[in-house]
């Protein structure tokens, strides 16, 4: 891959998804260039375009990228919480699998030929080494894991069959934005904190690879102007281990709240952490260390609860 931009750097990008956590920050970013397709009408900026549709509507999409002559598209549909996932298998199907068949088949319909998409760290499952690179073996635990990774299959059929352009981010666990809305678990321990409710950690030593989400959008924004071509995967994440506990005393400390330890399904833990060394190559991006960034985000939530 290369950092050039490609022919179509000026064209529409249609964001699937993008009234999302994600969506938003990158539809702002890319102004009058962005295309949002949701279920909900959404006004992001003066100068953003907006359109209603339903993602397992073939024929819908197919009008809108002829429609707005659509270079490029953003998947960021989905439903990332594994509980849900795992309490709802079809649910998953459609929003993690079938939205991806539904894209993958208008853009061959319509002759659009790139798709950026978000996968999961999750389709790595329980790794046997750490960091886990993105040739790691995949051996994903949840229903998410798995509709996730046979999406990003599904992908790489369209790209050799059909002639399409994929690049994959398998994305590690997001933090940042508003912690009242998110279900991260840095946002739950905030909000259990406030409700003067204790951070379970259950084991706590377990690490896990956090990524803010200034840097996971703008990974989506390089991507979108990058010369990539045939089928691509990229870690994002930031490459630093942290432990839940390290997590939780940081919430701990800002906002005087209990940290219970129940370490009884420590067993059922592993550690997962990215291997990043690809995506810094590819992406003028250097993911900021969790160990600043997280501190960070959980003083600013403070000082606004108490500002509020």
């Amino acid at each position: 891959m290369e950092r050039s931009p490609h022919a179509s750097e000026s064209g529409r990008v249609l964001v699937l998804g993008g009234a999302g956590f994600i969506g938003k920050r990158i539809c702002s970013a890319l102004a009058e260039r962005a295309v949002i397709y949701d279920v909900l009408p959404q006004v992001l900026t003066s100068d953003s375009i907006s359109v209603q549709g339903d993602i397992q509507d073939v024929q819908r999409l197919v009008e809108v990228m002829k429609r707005f002559e659509i270079t490029d598209v953003i998947h960021l549909v989905g439903l990332p919480h594994i509980p849900t996932c795992q309490k709802s298998p079809h649910r998953s199907f459609g929003l993690n699998l079938g939205s991806v068949s539904s894209a993958l088949e208008a853009m061959r319909l319509s002759d659009v030929k790139r798709i950026v998409f978000a996968s999961t760290a999750s389709v790595y499952g329980r790794p046997r080494i750490n960091p886990v690179s993105e040739a790691s073996p995949t051996n994903p635990l949840s229903t998410y894991g798995h509709h996730k990774r046979l999406a990003e299959k599904l992908l790489h059929w369209y790209v050799q069959n059909y002639g399409l352009s994929s690049l994959v981010f398998r994305i590690f666990n997001v933090y940042g934005g508003d912690f009242k809305l998110h279900e991260d678990a840095i946002s739950i321990f905030i909000r259990n904190a406030l409700s003067e409710q204790p951070l379970n950690v259950n084991g706590g030593n377990q690490t896990r690879d956090f990524i803010r989400i200034d840097d996971v959008s703008a990974a989506f924004l390089q991507a979108i102007d990058l010369d990539y071509e045939g089928f691509e995967i990229l870690n994002l994440g930031s490459g630093v281990p942290m432990s839940i506990m390290a997590v939780a005393e940081t919430v701990r400390h800002a906002f005087a709240a209990k940290v219970v330890n129940d370490p009884k399904i420590l067993s059922s833990h592993y550690d997962i952490f990215a291997d990043n060394a690809k995506l810094r190559s590819t992406l003028k991006l250097n993911p900021l260390d969790p160990f600043i960034g997280i501190p960070d985000f959980v003083r600013g939530a403070s000082e606004i609860v108490l500002v509020a």
